[in-house]
């Protein structure tokens, strides 16, 4: 969906355009944006460089608001703004992915599993401007890997992907507990 890897079936339509073919890069600058949950962050650049980046895509705020808009965000990240960017700590690496994205505007925020392995006070920060965002009127889809249920209960609709299909959808009004996903996802698919 991303432009990542290729399709190779179906097609993918996003803003009403078959976006199916278009690479990543034209796929960011239309406002579809993916942080991976690894490799999400340029490791050889500065915290500030990695900011400029995003805040390069951004069509509504310059540069240089979108980097105080980041370090409004995570005030950690001004403390390390000179930091060599594959020095920082896990949740600081996650910080500045995020950050680098929400500032670049997109219309649709894909995250892949930014809380894995993280300490609960990270993770909270993580879902905390996450949810902001999605509250300016950004889509923001959280795929889940842990955290689930700390997560689930800011969600308008939880789907359930499992060996590549729709198994189950909710909405928030239904919204399962994150045991309960757990057990359907390991097999007990009723």
């Amino acid at each position: 969906m991303a432009g990542l890897l290729p399709i190779t079936s179906g097609k993918v339509f996003f803003e009403g355009e078959d976006v199916t073919r278009l690479q990543a890069e034209r796929l960011a600058r239309n406002g579809l944006l993916l942080v991976p949950q690894e490799g999400n962050i340029f490791a050889n650049l500065s915290v500030e460089e990695n900011l400029r980046l995003g805040a390069g895509l951004s069509r509504k705020t310059g540069i240089g608001a979108g980097i105080e808009k980041a370090f409004a965000m995570f005030p950690i990240l001004r403390q390390r703004r000179q930091q060599t960017a594959g020095t920082l700590s896990g949740g600081e690496r996650q910080m500045l992915a995020i950050a680098s994205a929400i500032i670049a505007d997109p219309k649709l925020l894909i995250l892949d599993e930014p809380t894995s392995g993280l300490a609960p006070v990270i993770v909270h920060q993580l879902i905390e401007q996450a949810v902001k965002y999605a509250r300016s009127g950004a889509t923001v889809v959280w795929m889940i890997g842990d955290s689930v249920d700390a997560i689930l209960p800011y969600g308008d609709k939880a789907v359930l992907v499992h060996g590549g299909q729709c198994v189950g959808q909710w909405t928030a009004a239904d919204m399962p507990s994150g045991d309960h996903l757990a057990d359907l996802y390991m097999g007990n698919l009723h």
